[in-house]
């Protein structure tokens, strides 16, 4: 799985970039393996009250399937991160059922249908 993690218009330190890599990279190597390739985007956003909130991004390239896309704002970095992991598992997990219900009412290419049960099977 590659993983990328990228600051824009903030600066983020080590701990943090490890954090994010181990705590997102977790989530979704648990779901779909060593396959994939994940940016984790970290900026942030400035709000009306005068505060300013940490947005992390994080697009996930799943292989045979639409690429999903989560963001959280919160005023801390870390936060962020990990509201943004259990959101990323949802998402995972939601698009995993549907194509398997789509493998099962027969909807789906024969191709995916075959690569979607060696995966479901792996």
């Amino acid at each position: 799985m590659q993983l990328k993690v990228r600051a824009h218009s903030v600066d983020l330190n080590n701990s943090d970039r490890a954090y994010a890599e181990e705590k997102i990279g977790r989530t979704v190597e648990k779901f779909l393996g060593k396959s994939g390739r994940v940016d984790v985007e970290v900026s942030e956003v400035s709000k009306s009250g005068g505060h300013n909130l940490s947005r992390v991004k994080v697009h996930i390239a799943i292989p045979h399937a639409p690429s999903e896309t989560v963001h959280v704002d919160d005023e801390k970095v870390r936060a962020a991160i990990d509201l943004c992991a259990d959101k990323v598992a949802r998402a995972i997990k939601r698009n995993k059922q549907k194509r398997r219900d789509q493998a099962r009412s027969g909807s789906m290419p024969a191709l995916t249908k075959q690569s979607l049960e060696d995966e479901i099977e792996a």
